[in-house]
């Protein structure tokens, strides 16, 4: 065993002289690479590093072979290619650069949004809106009188219904900019645009608002005139009052018919007697109102009626004038007008 050691220590002095012979040589001839030079002389690496292992750099080249290995498989630097480091030299190592990253702008701006496709719808329910174009009666659920409406009213329908009255839109008033109390008032007296108040054009409806509300404060000075030459009539109140017995008679001759029609039996005799009655005295009402309306009718037709009073009215001729003004306009948004 002591003598197959002693061989391979042999072959392994026998190689380190001849590459001590050798490289001396080489060195002389220029045939050696520096770059493989560098790395048997132990002179610095092109890359900065040194073979010293002390130096706390790596080793250039091996200098342990692995236990059991012949020292012939030891890289010759003839097989070193001659280019082996020549790339780090050409191309020094370049230090690493930080990415820059643009400057943020000093303001900030919101993308740009597509134009939705179909409006958004407004929230409720959506109702057509309207004027009153004249001052007219409304009414409430029961068929009961509501009071007067002024033209100029702006209203929304609500829906459509039919009455003994007609035709009834049932609507919600517009009041101090907020939607009041519902109301029925009768379809011929409201011009109808479609859509929402609130969606209308301002100007337009403001225009139309001004309009037709001149309109009513026309119809009602012109009714207040009216009501006062009326009035002026000193057989006015003998005439009023036979009027009004007139008609509530027509109007209870008119039920008590209804509910005699309608009954049966005892009940049915019964209100026939009632209309006996009640026709027994038609004739002295329809007597009374003839008699009243005589008068009232002779002195009226010798009187002004109120015409010439709105005539000469300072109040009617300065809307009146304003109206004329707006007309034009109104026209183009009111068909018949």
């Amino acid at each position: 065993m002591t003598g197959f050691y002693a061989r391979y220590l042999i072959i392994g002095v026998l190689a380190l002289a001849t590459v001590w012979v050798t490289v001396p040589e080489l060195k002389k001839q220029g045939s050696l690479p520096d770059s493989v030079l560098a790395l048997v002389s132990g002179d610095r690496e092109p890359g900065g590093m040194t073979s010293d292992a002390s130096d706390g750099g790596q080793p250039a080249a091996v200098t342990e072979l692995p236990q059991g290995q012949p020292a012939q498989q030891a890289v010759s630097v003839e097989t070193l290619p001659a280019n082996s480091y020549r790339a780090t030299e050409d191309q020094p190592e370049q230090p690493e650069r930080t990415p820059e990253v643009p400057p943020r702008p000093a303001y900030s701006y919101a993308e740009p949004q597509p134009e939705p496709s179909v409006p958004p719808q407004p929230a409720g329910p959506v109702y057509d809106w309207g004027l009153l174009a004249e001052t007219t009666n409304s009414y409430t659920s029961s068929g009961t009188s509501n009071g007067k409406l002024s033209a100029g009213t702006v209203v929304e329908r609500i829906s459509t219904h039919e009455s003994s009255h007609g035709t009834l839109l049932r609507c919600r008033v517009l009041r101090q900019q907020r939607w009041g109390e519902t109301v029925y008032v009768p379809a011929t007296a409201v011009i109808m645009f479609a859509g929402p108040f609130v969606e209308a054009p301002v100007e337009d409806r403001n225009l139309l608002v001004r309009y037709f509300l001149l309109r009513g404060k026309i119809d009602d000075r012109s009714s207040t005139l009216r009501d006062r030459a009326v009035r002026a009539n000193p057989h006015f109140q003998q005439y009023q009052a036979a009027a009004k017995a007139l008609t509530e008679f027509t109007a209870s001759s008119k039920g008590l018919i209804e509910r005699r029609d309608a009954a049966t039996g005892l009940e049915k005799s019964r209100l026939e007697d009632d209309l006996r009655r009640l026709k027994a005295r038609e004739a002295q009402i329809l007597h009374n109102f003839r008699q009243a309306e005589g008068p009232y009718k002779r002195w009226r037709s010798r009187n002004d009626d109120g015409s010439a009073a709105i005539a000469g009215d300072s109040e009617i001729n300065a809307w009146e004038n304003e109206m004329m003004k707006l007309e034009p306009r109104v026209r183009g948004m009111v068909s018949g007008l």
